[in-house]
Formats: C-alpha cells, structure tokens, sequence
C-alpha cells in the first residue's frame, strides 16, 4: 500500500496513478476539476445573494454529465480523452467567464441600489429621482439574469469554438 495525500494505494492503484500522470491525463483530470469546482462555487455565491441558481446547476450537471461520458474515449487512446475532456474544459471556462461577468454585474448593481438608498435617506436626491433610479437598477439585475439562455447557447453540447481549437496542445503544454 502506498500513502498519495491522504489515501492509500495498493500496488496496481499507484501504477495506473504514475501511468495517467505520465500519459498527461490526470494533468486533464485535474484541470476539469478544478475548473468545475470554480464554476460550482460561482454558482454557490449567486445562490447566497438571493439569485435562483436552478439553471446554472443544470447547466452544470449537464457539463458534469458530458465529462463523465468522455471518459470511455480513454479506449480510443490518450489522444481522443485528453481532445474529449479538454473539449468540456473549454466550456467550463467559458461558462465560469460568463458566470463571473454576471456576479461582477449584480455586485455593481446592488452597490449602485446601496449608494442611491444612501443618497435618498441623507436627503441629497429627490423622491422622483430615488424611485427612477431605483426602477433602472432594479430592471438591469433582472436584464442580467434574464440572459441565461445566452449561457446555455455558450456551453451547448457540441458546440466548437476557436478556444477548442488546438486544446490537446495547450493541455499537453500545461
């Protein structure tokens, strides 16, 4: 039995362990786990501040799905899995900048919505002014969230894009 971390390995365990690291596929592996753990914890955040996450974890789950079935092009080679998985990275990435820029968005917002409440009760805008602004801001954070078929479209199944384009490359760089 070998110690790796924190779980122990027998023989054959560490010898498929030492074979996927020197083929570059548990580089992969651990690529799409650390790029699905970052979108999950986006996700975790938008939920914290109120937002209905239902979609995103659906789109997560159907990412989550798609790598779990390239894992069997580990058959058709090294090549074909380290394509097949970097292929669902690229769409992790992609949704996890779209995820970002939708956070970045409700966080001006809501400080916008915290300044003009501000504003309002020191007396230094009108009431007029107050429940116009008030009105745009709330209408952007739902402007913001009503583009989540948009999100879909970006990490739709299949869908190539420039960024796949040279991946197995870029993955066996890293």
């Amino acid at each position: 039995m070998y110690l790796i971390g924190v779980k122990m390995y027998s023989d054959r365990e560490k010898s498929i362990i030492e074979s996927f690291e020197r083929r570059g596929i548990l580089k992969v592996v651990n690529e799409y786990k650390s790029i699905r753990d970052k979108v999950a914890e986006r996700i975790r955040l938008l939920k914290q501040l109120g937002i209905d996450v239902s979609n995103y974890e659906a789109t997560l789950e159907m990412l989550k799905s798609e790598a779990v079935s390239k894992a069997s092009l580990i058959r058709k080679g090294d090549r074909a899995f380290i394509n097949g998985i970097g292929s669902v990275i690229v769409r992790l990435n992609n949704y996890l900048e779209e995820l970002n820029r939708k956070y970045a968005e409700l966080q001006a917002v809501r400080e916008r919505l915290s300044k003009l409440e501000q504003l309002y009760k020191e007396g230094k805008i009108s009431e007029k002014a107050y429940k116009k602004l008030k009105e745009e801001y709330t209408a952007k954070l739902k402007q913001v969230f009503a583009e989540e078929g948009e999100m879909r479209t970006i990490v739709r199944k299949g869908q190539a894009s420039e960024k796949e384009e040279g991946m197995e490359t870029r993955v066996m760089k890293r």
